[in-house]
């Protein structure tokens, strides 16, 4: 694994909303211990206040995450014409031998597998590709996708496993060789469907974006326990984040 790979991880996670609130915090505190700083110190440890109340409640967290995940709707209809593959893009899993397959993944990867389990059962002459790699760990995560899916009653004729890639740049350029240009389910989260269909058009393939794991509806639902902060909020702006943070990324390198 490449020093860059892990400087770029480190470097996201610290610009995450709670990252950057506890950093805020931290260097906050120990200004005030001096007097000449003290001036920065309030403003900084303010500023965090302010940021934990905005980003911990339903409205601000909900909408950040909103825009992204209900750019591309739920695949409810079946697929018209031919489409023989469904891909599942990776995500991640715990180490842990005693655990079933299924309780390996994550709860996002989990979902994603579900919804394209989904629509390979209404398409019964594709293929599923799982893909993903072993990032910080030995096992590729499509491993474990597919061993889930021969749990879940998946036939192994009908599964294709890639465990190549650790990132979706990579997962795009990677099933090309598979994929070609012809129609596919494109499954991953509602969050993440906005990057992974650019990353994939842009190597010119025609997926058909079946999101998974939505944390948000289409339209607010407004209860008294949605203006509460709550770590759900922090989530909800945590992953927005993380993949607005991506498209500049892939946006900066030529990607997308």
């Amino acid at each position: 694994m490449g020093w860059a790979f892990v400087i770029k991880k480190i470097a996201g996670h610290l610009l995450y909303p709670l990252s950057a609130v506890v950093l805020l915090l931290v260097v906050g505190t120990i200004l005030l211990w001096r007097k000449r700083t003290r001036r920065l110190g309030r403003w900084l440890v303010t500023v965090a206040c302010v940021l934990t109340v905005l980003l911990s409640i339903g409205p601000v967290a909900g909408w950040m995450l909103q825009v992204l995940e209900w750019q591309h709707p739920p695949l409810t209809q079946p697929v018209e014409g031919d489409c023989r593959f469904v891909v599942v893009l990776g995500g991640a899993h715990k180490m842990d031998s005693r655990l079933a397959a299924t309780s390996k993944l994550n709860p996002v990867t989990l979902a994603r597998l579900v919804e394209g389990i989904r629509q390979l059962r209404r398409l019964p002459d594709a293929k599923l590709i799982v893909s993903g790699g072993a990032v910080f760990g030995i096992t590729p995560n499509a491993e474990i996708l597919a061993e889930a899916a021969l749990d879940l009653g998946v036939e192994e004729s009908r599964i294709i496993v890639d465990g190549r890639s650790k990132i979706t740049y990579e997962e795009a350029v990677n099933l090309t060789e598979h994929l070609g240009t012809e129609p596919f389910v494109l499954v991953t989260s509602a969050s993440h469907m906005v990057r992974a269909m650019c990353l994939f058009r842009k190597q010119g393939l025609a997926p058909i974006a079946s999101p998974a794991n939505f944390l948000t509806g289409q339209r607010f639902s407004l209860s008294p326990g949605y203006f509460f902060p709550s770590p759900r909020g922090f989530q909800r702006a945590n992953t927005a984040m993380h993949e607005y943070l991506g498209l500049v990324w892939a946006k900066l390198r030529g990607q997308i």
